[in-house]
């Protein structure tokens, strides 16, 4: 079990670095990633920073081409 620590009103899990991040998902993608993260072992947050990487990876390569609007 992980022990936590008090941080502005807030229990944090002792050792946890990065800032935290809440986000809304449309229910089909919500259902996927849970799915893929049961399925796989995994925790649904490391396949969402997983996934950030490689987007920032093909941003930087000049790889992905975003829809109009999305312009990064």
């Amino acid at each position: 079990m992980k022990r936590s620590v008090q941080t502005k009103g807030r229990k944090t899990a002792v050792g946890r670095t990065g800032k935290p991040l809440n986000i809304y998902l449309p229910p089909a993608q919500a259902g996927r990633l849970h799915a893929l993260a049961k399925e796989r072992h995994i925790a649904m947050s490391n396949i969402v920073r997983f996934a950030l990487d490689r987007l920032f990876q093909e941003l930087d390569g000049g790889q992905l081409n975003l829809p109009l609007g999305l312009g990064l």
